[in-house]
């Protein structure tokens, strides 16, 4: 059963009024999937927060569905640290979730506001996100889009989770990731969401490891010129220990940041409740909990060890330059320093062999020549640090590359061990992301344009206008920016123009001209068909409309053809020997009626005004004519001139005319 056969089911009584009770005042957000705005329940005397599905969502049946069933199940979920769904409903044909409203603002405001947290304080809001998990996760919810954001603030500065109840920790066929929202959020990806795999707690665990890492060193663990870039190096780069970045953190605290981060899912914490625990600890100064396993156990073992830096194959046991071998920070785990993904470690690792190799060059010609470091697969800043240090001058190329070889350098030249004198060129070929001609979505359904530019290698975003032919179909794309044909980058975004079919109601024009009929009709929105059908009438005036196609009151696309039927006048029936039409023209209208009964005729009075005053209450013309046949009962149509006053004096004598038409 759905949202609309068991919550709330009510139109909107007033713009800006949904279900009766919430007063919209401001939007403050548009996600992918609603629109989001603060509003005041009518009912609680409260603020609240209202979302509203987005109209290009309620055309399908399978999305909708699968809203109705979990906003109820997120009705029944109550904790401290998850926001509180409130309500539920249909408000004027939008499906609207209430929610509580949550003063303090987001974490992702507060972190805008500080460089760094205390690491006490970013456990306590770690901790309070791992419950509201946690609860969430016994209860089948996931996730599945962790992020800064999605944490709200109280007032005195308590984490309530938002956005929970869309992820089914039981559904395996879930997508991992959406269109617009995928790319869009990569920096708290987990390595698995950014591979396409399947969404599980692990995944939100990962992703409050970010949010962790951010709060405790100021960034997150990954940063990249591109989405797609910060995915890859989810996926294959190390993660820089948080006590390297700050040397202030505690080392307990670092070791639950890093196991957080790990990138096997079954290496990180069992569950939110696990993790919480050792966040608990770690607040009270206590022991940590039990052995992290192989992979936690080895970065652990490496932050007491030694360091030594190892030398470039092939250099000799020459002193080197440097006064000291550099050594890492000693909280730096084993694979953090064979992978590659850390600027000044890959720096500090390339350095320590060159140094040796540029005295033995030294020693042996007498000149100081450079070994070349290989720097392939390292980021541009990370490269060109490196050449740099070692006197060389880095010239930075472009080469477009797959996705998972953007922002790394693919090539260089000269080669690596290649011998250069101080101030010679390097030049680093850098992977950008590959050109691809944007498709043309034209005249499809908006879900289809989605589907077709993603294949293609693009976002997607909707900008909706409304329809300028009724022709158009509601929903479909009249338009893409950038333009069809142009050459784009991989993962940019293209804009699609989707039809808003706006309906207008067709105005009542009968008994009008055919101009003021016109002008009526194109105030409303609508066109005055071309052709109009002359149709006899015995009721409705020559030259006026008599009806409309579509007629009121029925309602159509904004831009509709609305044909008319004119007026020719009374209809002419066959002529009978002895009855003709008197000649009635000029005489006062009493005395023209009975003229015409006299023939054995009958009689219908119209007014047409004046500026004459003489004319007032005369037979301006008669239809049919005077002097023509006409069958007997015939009904003559008497135009009656009706002097107005404000076209000129007054008659001298009062000359309204009231006359019954016969029958």
């Amino acid at each position: 059963m759905t949202v609309d056969d068991q919550l709330s089911v009510a139109p909107s009584e007033q713009d800006g009024v949904v279900a009766g009770r919430y007063a919209l005042r401001r939007l403050i957000a548009r996600g992918q999937f609603a629109d989001v705005h603060f509003a005041f329940d009518r009912e609680r005397d409260c603020d609240v927060i209202v979302k509203l599905l987005l109209e290009s969502f309620a055309s399908d049946p399978e999305f909708t569905e699968r809203f109705d069933r979990d906003v109820q199940a997120m009705i029944g979920l109550r904790h401290q640290n998850l926001v509180t769904t409130l309500d539920a409903g249909v408000s004027a044909g939008r499906r609207f979730v209430a929610q509580e409203f949550v003063a303090g603002g987001t974490l992702a405001e507060l972190m805008h506001q500080r460089s760094t947290f205390d690491p006490s304080e970013a456990a306590r809001l770690a901790a309070e996100v791992a419950a509201g998990l946690e609860y969430a996760h016994r209860h089948g919810f996931l996730h599945g889009d962790l992020k800064p954001t999605s944490v709200l603030l109280s007032a005195d500065l308590h984490a309530k989770l938002a956005d929970v109840g869309f992820a089914h920790a039981d559904d395996p066929g879930a997508p991992t990731t959406l269109v617009g929202v995928a790319m869009g959020n990569a920096t708290y990806f987990s390595p698995e969401q950014a591979m396409g795999q399947r969404v599980t707690a692990l995944s939100d665990l990962y992703s409050l490891g970010v949010i962790l890492y951010q709060m405790a060193t100021g960034r997150p663990p990954f940063v990249g010129i591109s989405p797609l870039a910060v995915a890859d190096k989810h996926v294959h780069e190390d993660v820089i220990p948080p006590r390297w970045m700050h040397a202030g953190i505690p080392v307990a605290l670092e070791s639950i940041i890093l196991r957080s981060l790990a990138k096997n899912p079954a290496e990180r914490y069992g569950s939110a409740a696990e993790l919480g625990v050792d966040l608990d600890r770690f607040l009270k100064g206590q022991t940590m909990g039990p052995p992290l396993g192989a992979a936690t156990a080895s970065t652990a073992t490496a932050m007491s060890e030694p360091h030594r830096v190892p030398s470039i194959e092939g250099a000799t046991s020459a002193p080197s330059l440097r006064t000291a071998s550099p050594t890492l920070p000693p909280s730096v785990p084993r694979r953090a320093r064979r992978g590659h993904g850390a600027l000044a470690l890959a720096a500090l690792i390339l350095l320590g062999g060159a140094g040796a190799y540029v005295a033995r060059l030294a020693t042996s010609h007498g000149v100081i020549r450079y070994g070349v470091p290989k720097v392939a697969g390292l980021s541009q800043a990370a490269a060109t640090a490196v050449i740099h240090s070692l006197g060389l001058q880095a010239v930075v190329r472009t080469t477009p590359v797959p996705p998972n070889e953007v922002g790394r350098v693919v090539a260089q030249t000269p080669a690596a061990a290649v011998q250069l004198p101080r101030g010679a060129k390097v030049v680093l070929t850098l992977g950008v992301p590959r050109s691809i001609a944007v498709p043309s979505v034209a005249k499809l359904p908006f879900a289809a344009a989605v589907a077709e530019l993603t294949r293609a290698g693009f976002a997607v975003t909707p900008h909706y206008v409304a329809a300028t032919s009724p022709s158009q179909v509601n929903g479909t794309v009249v338009g893409e920016q950038p333009a069809t044909g142009t050459h784009q980058s991989a993962g940019s975004t293209v804009m699609l123009d989707v039809v808003r079919l706006v309906k207008v109601d067709v105005p009542q024009v009968q008994n009008l001209t055919l101009a003021e009929a016109a002008v009526l009709l194109q105030q409303s929105g609508l066109v005055v068909g071309a052709k109009f059908a002359s149709l006899p009438s015995s009721t409705v005036a020559t030259g006026l409309v008599i009806s409309s196609q579509p007629a009121p009151p029925a309602q159509v696309p904004k831009g509709s053809t609305v044909q008319l039927s004119i007026s020719s006048g009374v209809p002419t029936a066959a002529p009978t020997p002895g009855n003709l039409v008197p000649t009635v023209t000029g005489e006062r209208v009493q005395q023209a009626a009975r003229d015409i009964k006299a023939g054995g005729l009958n009689y219908r009075v119209v007014h047409e005004v004046t500026t004459r005053a003489s004319q007032d209450g005369r037979v301006a013309r008669t239809a049919p004519r005077g002097g023509t046949s006409a069958a007997a009962g015939t009904v003559v149509v008497m135009t009656v001139w009706s002097y107005s006053p404000a076209s000129g004096p007054a008659p001298a004598t009062p000359s309204t005319v009231s006359v019954t038409p016969s029958t």
